[in-house]
């Protein structure tokens, strides 16, 4: 059978790469719950624990399936976990050591099982694994490369083919879920945020794009099948004639993400749709020129508010009302929310080989134009990952 493995060095330099964050912190180790975390750093989705330090092999903890992540993890301390204890009993005392802990991933009932056994000084160690995370190997742009390879293609040349007109949201979304498994679509979205969830794919249809959406995120998202899966499209809302279309895509591949909205019409759409799309393509080049090195995401974000304030889209930029959303882009990578974000208060400067998706987008009673294409931060600017073309495609 063919599988896929992350390769041992890739999974060592991530190793090293905490435990110099360790060490720049005066943290005396770390143990890591979360799975997203646990994944980038064993190779393996599992129930398990992953004790690191500063110096020398981490110690993995699989309560199931521990014979699978013998199979897919290089890690060569690979333990079975019954509960907490065996992982007290192997780390040792840890009385006064700081020990770094997922706040944000981590329930109150499992801290409280962990903080019993392992009696550690707790810190949030959060910030430091999602900037780890935010720059990518040249392995990891390489999965992420193919995504958008993939992607491009299922945007430009075959969801044209799959727009009618008469049929709902859904029957779209399904169609286009098909093509996806169809390709080599990995099937799973995650995020980090705590519970939220981002089904793919988003199929908005004329005045279906303007809702309220119950997802803290991109504008838009639409009203989905039913109240308990706001998420995919509506089974009700029907694509007409001279009216919007917005496909949202993440596009897994190995688990690694590239995000792109695509705007799509039966028909010429009305000439302030038209005009405000073309505002949305020249703001997505204006912030991929400044996906540089050193700029700072929260200037980016304030300069480009100051530009739709001044072509008269103050109100509806980015959203309308209580869904207008408060950023413009952000990391991308296994997560679909990963560092950093290009909004207030991300004043961090940006770093060579981080990934963002960028998407101006523009909210009108009547639906919603715009796109949203992922970059990679280079010297030059960011380099478009998922296909240039961000026209309205006619159908």
């Amino acid at each position: 059978m063919n599988r896929f493995y992350i390769p041992e060095d890739e999974i060592n330099r991530r190793i090293n790469s905490l435990q110099t964050m360790l060490k720049a912190n005066n943290l005396d180790g770390a143990l890591i719950a979360g799975r997203m975390n646990l994944f980038y750093l064993t190779g393996t989705i599992a129930n398990a624990m992953l004790f690191v330090e500063p110096e020398g092999e981490p110690k993995f903890f699989v309560k199931k399936s521990f014979q699978r992540a013998k199979l897919e993890s290089p890690l060569k301390n690979i333990y079975p976990l019954k509960s907490v204890k065996d992982i007290a009993a192997s780390v040792g005392d840890c009385a006064g050591k700081r020990i770094g802990l997922e706040f944000m991933r981590v329930t109150l009932q499992v801290s409280s099982r962990i903080s019993k056994q392992i009696k550690a000084d707790f810190q949030p160690i959060d910030s430091i694994m999602a900037y780890i995370r935010c720059k990518k190997s040249d392995y990891e742009l390489g999965l992420i490369r193919k995504a958008g390879e993939f992607q491009r293609n299922l945007h430009e040349d075959i969801i044209p083919g799959l727009i009618r007109e008469g049929e709902t949201e859904k029957e779209l979304a399904a169609d286009i879920i098909k093509k996806m498994f169809d390709g080599q679509h990995d099937g799973i979205c995650r995020m980090n945020a705590f519970e939220q969830e981002i089904p793919t794919p988003t199929v908005v249809a004329g005045r279906g794009g303007n809702c309220y959406t119950v997802f803290d995120g991109t504008p838009g998202g639409g009203w989905g099948i039913c109240p308990a899966s706001p998420f995919f499209g509506s089974p009700f809302i029907k694509i007409e004639k001279n009216s919007p279309i917005m496909v949202d895509i993440l596009y897994g591949y190995q688990g690694y993400k590239t995000d792109k909205s695509t705007t799509y019409s039966i028909g010429a759409l009305p000439k302030k749709m038209v005009d405000a799309h073309r505002f949305c393509i020249n703001m997505r080049d204006y912030v991929a020129s400044r996906l540089r090195p050193g700029e700072i995401p929260s200037s980016i974000y304030k300069d480009v508010l100051e530009k739709a304030a001044k072509a008269g889209y103050e109100k509806n930029f980015m959203g309308q009302g209580e869904s207008q959303v408060r950023f413009l882009g952000h990391g991308i990578g296994l997560a679909t929310d990963e560092y950093p974000v290009l909004a207030n208060r991300f004043d961090e400067p940006l770093e060579k080989s981080m990934v963002m998706a960028v998407e101006p987008k523009i909210v009108f009673d009547e639906g919603v134009v715009g796109l949203e294409s992922t970059y990679l931060v280079n010297e030059d600017g960011g380099e478009i990952l998922n296909g240039q073309n961000g026209n309205i495609i006619l159908i």
